[in-house]
């Protein structure tokens, strides 16, 4: 930890870690003010980069599941998904979401991949959890689009789909 504080002295104040740049460049940490990792995550240079290493994972798959797998924002849950419904290995342990940034994450697959949507069904046996989702994920759907409604760019709360997803068992 002190060899991680030491990388860290002289980021700005408002500096965060954020894994999706991570992932998308390839390496372990991608650390920088919000602006820039913005900036970075929308560079057609990275982004290129990012569907040319995907591109090796993602063969016989569409071109919005290529997408996703090259520039989607993951998270084990929605990987999850990901790797159930095209045997692409993504992840050593499935997961459910936990909570709203995740329910998220696996939102953005779906509406990313289409096809995906209409097959949720097939995640009732990866785990009891995983079933209840699946049959309370309209309902969650709606919950958080009412009580978030801008989710989709990170703004917002919600605590209820929380709450609901706690009573579900996530």
């Amino acid at each position: 930890m002190s060899s991680f504080g030491m990388l860290t002295h002289g980021m700005p104040k408002d500096a965060v870690i954020d894994p999706h740049a991570a992932r998308l460049l390839g390496v372990t940490f991608a650390i920088g003010s919000p602006n820039n990792i913005k900036a970075l995550v929308s560079d057609p240079s990275v982004l290129s980069s990012a569907r040319q290493q995907a591109q090796s994972k993602a063969s016989g798959l569409s071109a919005d599941a290529q997408e996703w797998l090259a520039t989607g924002r993951q998270g084990t849950s929605s990987q999850t998904i990901f790797q159930r419904l095209t045997g692409t290995r993504l992840t050593q342990r499935e997961s459910h979401p936990s909570d709203p940034d995740d329910f998220g994450r696996c939102r953005r697959l779906l509406d990313q991949v289409p096809e995906f949507r209409q097959r949720l069904g097939e995640m009732s046996d990866v785990s009891p959890i995983w079933s209840k989702l699946v049959a309370e994920w309209d309902e969650l759907c709606v919950l958080m689009d009412k009580e978030a409604p801008d989710w989709r760019d990170g703004k917002g709360s919600a605590a209820k789909t929380y709450a609901r997803m706690e009573e579900i068992g996530c």
